[in-house]
Order: C-alpha cells, then structure tokens, then sequence
C-alpha cells in the first residue's frame, strides 16, 4: 500500500521539530515562517487542496494569495463536513480574518468574484452556514460601499 506524504515546514523556532499543516489552527498557520520564494518540500502536486490553501493564504505576496483565494471553494468541496470540521473551521477562520481583510485590490476582487461558489459550499456546511452567510454578504455590501476603488 502506497502511503502519501505530505509536505512539512519548520516551526518559526529552529529546532528539529516538524509540522503538519493538517494539524495547524488559523493561529499557527500565520505563525509560520515560511519562505514563498522556495518551493516547498514535495511540491504541489504532493499537496493537499487544504495544505496548498493553508501555504499560499499566508504569503506576504498578493499573486500568492489570490491564488488562496482562487482555492478556497475547491479547497471546501474536497472537504468532508464531519471528518474534516477542523480542517473546515481553519479554512473559515483565515477567510474571516484575513483574506476577508485583505486591503489588495486584486485579492478583493477575486473574493468576491469567489462569492457565489463559497455560498454554494458553506450551504452544505451546517454548522457554519449562518455565520458564512453573515461573511460573505459583509464582504459583498463592504465591497459596494467602498467608492474609492475601481470595479473589479
């Protein structure tokens, strides 16, 4: 039986020890230090969505987290609601405080562009679907307020 492996990254501390960002809260995966110029351990073809989401969310690049945000339906949909709720409430959460809150034009619009997608899989998530619907219309109705920018 083959086994998959999945790429690591140091912690932010230089020692020895290794995580997985499976296992990694909203807290943790900001924490990281990861260097985005460098490909990381395996590459993304060994990635999971949920680890590529959680690797490029995180970059101090916009490009970078356009591309999590570009990820983040597909990232829902290869996620079971059960047995993945951690993995689930991460992604939500780093939505929520940070991609949500992102002040680059060009991550913005792809949020939004990304609205009718996330409704569509928060919508089959029970025990998040009032708080992302609260989400995502806030985004929308903060992205029509906002007169100081250019239509996507």
């Amino acid at each position: 039986m083959a086994t998959t492996q999945h790429p690591t990254f140091m912690s932010t501390e230089m020692s020895s020890e290794v995580i997985s960002p499976m296992s990694l809260t909203y807290a943790e995966v900001t924490a990281l230090d990861i260097d985005y110029s460098q490909p990381a351990d395996n590459g993304d073809a060994h990635r999971s969505p949920y680890e590529s989401f959680c690797f490029y969310a995180r970059s101090p690049t916009a490009d970078t987290r356009d591309m999590a945000v570009r990820s983040i339906a597909r990232t829902l949909s290869t996620l079971d609601s059960v047995t993945n709720r951690f993995e689930i409430e991460t992604v939500f959460d780093i939505l929520k405080n940070s991609l949500a809150k992102d002040e680059n034009f060009q991550a913005r619009c792809s949020l939004i562009e990304q609205i009718p997608l996330l409704y569509i899989e928060f919508h089959q998530i029970d025990y998040l679907m009032y708080e992302a619907d609260a989400l995502l219309s806030h985004i929308l109705a903060s992205s029509l307020d906002n007169t100081l920018e250019l239509v996507c």
